[in-house]
């Protein structure tokens, strides 16, 4: 018999979500069928290793959101290949994306999703087949369904050899690297039993992998240290609020000595790139050690994938380390704590590690090859923006990148400069030749150059310049930005940023306010307070508290005030420094003592910017 056959059936491709005790979870399907148009009744079949099958068949509630096409294969690598129990597969989703069962659906690349009630179900021996009453539905766009066929023939990656020998699963591509194959055998990635593996003899196994060229390539620190990082230009917003329109690299690198280490993971859904490329340097040889150097989800993210795929490896951590990382992905067996400034030798290279708590986490620490003299720095020194071919400084222009190093800076470290001041002295008696953080360039050549911005911005950059952010609901405090930022223009200050905080992401005004010197905050009132959209630059402005500012305030009101009064409130809380009283304006700016009021303050800051 030839089990081939049943992969011609037409089965489509669909994510399943469930909840249970607060607990979301996903996992691929293929089996969905109606069977019921009164009562609208539908009916799924699950895996019982899937995790989500056990959220079902407790909860009684799931959704299945339909794929389309357009789905890339991260999307199935990450709800197919991974377990709930390992990874929390909605750590960075919105919230907003969940249907009126309390249960999230998956928004993009989806042409619709239906909420359902189960209301039996039947014991199918490894699947169980689930009869539910759908309760509420959604068209989401018009693109094409994703069928198994569609997905196997266009975007599960192709065969690529790489000489292992064994089985390999023909459905995800995961290699049982041994001669026989136990009749028992569960693939550990998609979890298909025996019949979806094939026997490796003289041909090429199928690796998981989207840019196959690209990850041939093997980029060098030295001689024996690679850069096995990778570019993230799908995610919009970094921890789901600041938004990447140039992308964000998530930076590794591989050390290979009488002991293989990897410093720091990438995040979980580009592990199948990762891991080829890791592959690509170390071929049949292990990793020996994993360090984390942080616990965030954007470093550490592929933690239990790597233990997989290297049983043995053991992971280094500080004191602080294990108890968020466990809390994370699971308990870790093969582990190693280090003290502050504790070595590893492993062979012509000794690694040491420090602690910088709070640069940006209790636990974070940096790793120095003493060898090379190299500084893996973990979010410091580092920026937003993917890496377009330019890996190290000298290979790029400096002045594309500074806004994104800036931003970064400003929204992710500047909160905790002190800290950051306080590693900088810390490390101080180090030898540094290299800065490898985990995002951003890699400094090679121009060290200088990032920390003499590193100084300037722990101190608050202070360019001389203004930027005016507003919230406006009807235009008037607008016009009242515009009339302020003319002050402003005829006291001699040139650079000049207005922004309605409505339209613009904050860590945009963040970035800009750490650099300028002058900032002036205005918005209309709005039921006794401040306009809605303003309330979150404030909440980042009295976190980050940015140093030596000079503040304006403004507004506008009708029947009743609040939006002045309220940022006054946070102004006189952080100690602004404010050159000139707030101007509140009642109605429109048409007044001829209302536009001088407006003009003098934006002279005002402008004439103390420019004396500062």
């Amino acid at each position: 018999m030839d089990t081939n056959a049943l992969f011609k059936i037409g089965y489509g491709l669909y994510v399943l979500t469930s909840n249970y005790e607060n607990i979301d979870n996903g996992c691929i399907i293929n089996t969905v069928i109606q069977v019921t148009d009164s009562p609208l009744r539908i009916a799924v079949v699950v895996n019982k290793k899937n995790y989500t099958h056990e959220l079902v068949l407790n909860s009684c509630v799931f959704n299945l959101s339909m794929l389309t096409t357009e789905t890339p294969f991260s999307v199935i690598e990450h709800f197919g290949f991974q377990s709930g129990k390992d990874v929390n597969k909605f750590i960075d989703c919105q919230q907003e994306y969940r249907s009126k069962n309390n249960v999230l659906y998956i928004p993009k690349y989806t042409n619709s999703y239906i909420s359902c009630h189960v209301v039996s179900h039947q014991d199918l021996g490894t699947h169980t087949m689930f009869f539910a009453d759908v309760i509420d539905s959604e068209v989401l766009s018009d693109k094409e369904s994703l069928t198994y066929s569609y997905y196997q023939n266009n975007i599960k990656p192709k065969k690529d050899g790489n000489g292992k020998k064994g089985w390999y699963c023909k459905i995800c591509g995961w290699v049982h690297e041994d001669e026989n194959l136990p009749d028992d055998i569960i693939c550990p990635l998609c979890k298909h039993g025996k019949d979806a593996f094939e026997k490796i003899e003289d041909k090429t196994t199928e690796i998981i992998t989207t840019q196959p060229n690209f990850n041939m390539l093997k980029i060098k620190l030295t001689d024996d240290i690679f850069y096995v990082g990778v570019n993230d230009r799908k995610t919009e917003l970094f921890e789901n609020h600041m938004e990447l329109p140039n992308g964000v690299s998530y930076n590794s690198y591989l050390i290979v000595d009488e002991k293989v280490a990897l410093i720091d993971p990438v995040e979980v859904s580009f592990m199948a790139e990762f891991l080829f490329k890791i592959k690509s340097v170390l071929g049949d040889r292990k990793i020996d050690y994993l360090v984390i150097n942080h616990d965030e989800p954007d470093h550490s993210g592929a933690v239990r994938a790597i233990v997989q795929e290297y049983p043995e490896v053991e992971v280094i951590g500080n004191a602080k380390t294990f108890g968020p990382l466990e809390a994370f992905y699971g308990p870790l067996n093969n582990k190693k704590i280090v003290a502050d400034g504790e070595t590893l030798c492993l062979g012509k290279h000794t690694l040491q590690f420090f602690t910088v708590p709070m640069v940006h986490w209790p636990e974070s620490m940096v790793t120095y090859e003493q060898t090379n003299k190299i500084l893996f720095s973990n979010d410091a020194f580092g920026g937003f923006g993917a890496l377009n071919g330019c890996i190290f400084d000298d290979e790029a222009n400096l002045d594309f990148y500074e806004d994104d190093m800036r931003r970064y800076y400003a929204n992710i470290v500047g909160k905790v400069a002190s800290q950051v001041v306080k590693a900088v002295q810390k490390l101080a008696p180090v030898e540094i030749k290299m800065i490898a953080p985990s995002h951003g360039l890699v400094w090679r050549s121009n060290l200088q150059w990032v920390f003499d911005r590193y100084v300037k911005w722990s101190t608050g950059g202070n360019d001389e310049g203004v930027v005016i952010a507003y919230g406006s609901m009807y235009g008037n405090t607008a016009l009242m930005a515009d009339i302020i930022a003319r002050g402003v223009a005829e006291a001699g200050v040139k650079n000049i940023k207005i922004y309605d905080v409505s339209k613009t992401e904050v860590s945009h005004i963040i970035s800009d306010i750490w650099k300028y010197k002058g900032c002036i905050i205005g918005a209309c009132a709005h039921y006794g307070s401040v306009f809605p959209d303003m309330t979150l630059l404030l909440h980042e402005l009295t976190e980050f508290k940015p140093k030596d500012k000079i503040f304006g305030v403004f507004g506008g009101m009708s029947w009743g005030g609040g939006g002045v009064k309220y940022i006054n409130g946070i102004a006189d809380k952080n100690e602004w420094q404010r050159p000139m009283e707030s101007v509140e304006v009642k109605g429109a700016p048409y007044r001829d003592e209302d536009v001088e009021r407006l003009y003098n303050l934006g002279k005002a800051i402008g004439e103390a910017v420019k004396n500062s």
